[in-house]
């Protein structure tokens, strides 16, 4: 029986604001972290930052979309400090967070949150490699960017992202070799012996009650992502 692994979602985001180096880096030093799952989002400067919503109204008081900014604007402005109640936290680069995982010898899950083109597919696979980005998964809801990656990297760790299950989704796993990353409610006795025999992957989201955490355990899944208890 494999060890259930336990993902921080958008960093330790229960105590730090999600997504920014603060709440990753208090992931980091937690043996009980496996590894982050963060999102990204393309500048308008073609920059990878790490941010979950489109906008940034949720986090901060300034309101603007990810896409229609570059980096250079998107850096200056503040979010929101849960710990503290101030707005003074930065949106990071993909590559601050990458640096920072790698140098703790943690695993980094990257959601990829917007559909991406075959040549931005390319030069994101391009960028990992050359980086030696090599402990990491990439998971998607969009479907497409999963299978535009699998086209160009058979070996590279990817996920299916979905809240809903069809069981056609069990042949889409096995004919592009991906991970099935659900919502916890998802995870039923039938689907997850399903995914063991076949030796597919699992991840569920996003478990926050130590009873559901428990039962996922019993369930052997492979990956439990947590905002934290």
């Amino acid at each position: 029986m494999n060890e259930t692994k336990v993902i921080a979602h958008r960093g330790y985001s229960k105590i730090a604001t999600e997504n920014t180096i603060g709440s990753f880096l208090l992931a980091a030093k937690q043996d009980y972290f496996y590894g982050v799952e963060l999102d990204i989002h393309l500048t308008k400067d073609n920059k990878y930052v790490v941010f979950h919503d489109d906008t940034t109204g949720r986090l901060a008081e300034v309101d603007v979309a990810i896409k229609d900014k570059t980096y250079d604007e998107l850096k200056d402005i503040d979010l929101y400090n849960k710990r503290n109640e101030k707005y003074e936290l930065k949106i990071p680069l993909l590559s601050e967070v990458l640096d920072l995982m790698k140098k703790n010898n943690k695993h980094t899950i990257i959601e990829i949150k917007p559909e991406l083109n075959e040549q931005q597919i390319t030069e994101l696979l391009s960028y990992l490699y050359l980086n030696e980005y090599k402990d990491i998964t990439i998971i998607s809801f969009r479907l497409v960017n999963l299978v535009l990656i699998r086209k160009y990297n058979k070996k590279i760790n990817l996920q299916y992202l979905t809240s809903k299950h069809r069981n056609i989704n069990f042949l889409i796993l096995e004919r592009y070799k991906l991970g099935y990353d659900i919502q916890f409610p998802i995870a039923t006795k039938d689907n997850v012996k399903y995914l063991k025999d076949n030796k597919i992957p699992i991840n569920v989201w996003t478990v926050n009650k130590k009873e559901v955490f428990d039962k996922m355990v019993s369930m052997n899944v492979d990956f439990i992502t947590t905002d934290g208890f």
